[in-house]
């Protein structure tokens, strides 16, 4: 039997090297492409093999050994989970590091705040004004234990990415969820509603199935978020969270105006 070692190795990314939540695999050479690099990967020849005609497709064997698993969280807290639990885990681990972008400040989450609320008040006041931009998370917390019901008044919970579920039907074609829920993917109308109503989330912003908040520009969401070492919304690059959210702009935005 191959060493966990030697399955992460198998797992690995030929674009960005990183070990692959939802690997696939090329018809060409069988080498490994993660979700987020697949749009990047298909536009150019093979990078293992030089080839040109070539497609890119899910592989179910790899699927299924990617969630079984285990890792220890990058920042070293201690916390290990399957890799989309574990993706989901460092997002907001106390051990990781941000950085400002006002300046080269880099630190831990409470000293962060201490620094940006020390060093940039004003940048601050104005984000958060009347008038301001918009910050790009919301600091709400959020009762991951809590019930909500939604606007189809089906009890809703919040699910491993953050944002709400039912469990019912999504009540339209995502492209790649077959329903709300349970526990991640893109969420029904009703439990969309709950999660930018819950945020307090400002108009034209909703919550890709990733959890994080997205905001519509020039028709097309993004969030920000670093994948792959590309910025969601930066150089034609959305993640496929994002991408999602486009798709189903009209479906949810109607919801809202009823």
């Amino acid at each position: 039997m191959d060493s966990q070692q030697d399955i992460l190795t198998q797992l690995c990314c030929i674009n960005c090297q990183k070990v692959s939540q939802s690997p696939n695999i090329t018809t060409c050479c069988n080498s490994v492409v993660c979700f987020d690099c697949k749009p990047i990967v298909q536009t150019k020849s093979c990078q293992v093999c030089g080839s040109r005609n070539y497609s890119i497709q899910v592989n179910s064997f790899l699927s299924k050994l990617s969630s079984q698993i285990k890792m220890q969280c990058q920042y070293n807290c201690g916390y290990s989970d399957n890799l989309k639990l574990l993706a989901i885990h460092e997002l907001s681990c106390q051990l990781k590091k941000y950085e400002c972008n006002l300046c080269n400040f880099k630190s831990q989450g409470d000293e962060f705040l201490c620094h940006i609320n020390s060093d940039h008040q004003k940048e601050i006041i104005q984000s958060f004004s009347k008038g301001g931009n918009a910050p790009k998370q919301s600091s709400l917390d959020i009762d991951p234990t809590k019930v909500q019901i939604n606007k189809n008044n089906f009890e809703s919970r919040v699910g491993t990415s953050g944002k709400y579920y039912c469990g019912k039907s999504i009540g339209f074609h995502c492209g790649c969820c077959s329903g709300c829920g349970p526990h991640d993917g893109d969420n029904c109308l009703p439990c969309m509603i709950l999660d930018v109503s819950i945020r307090n989330l400002p108009k034209g912003y909703l919550v890709n199935k990733y959890g994080a908040n997205s905001i519509l520009k020039d028709k097309v969401f993004s969030c920000g978020r670093l994948i792959a070492k590309k910025r969601c919304g930066e150089n034609y690059y959305w993640c496929d969270g994002c991408d999602s959210l486009t798709r189903n702009a009209k479906n949810y935005y109607e919801a809202f105006s009823k």
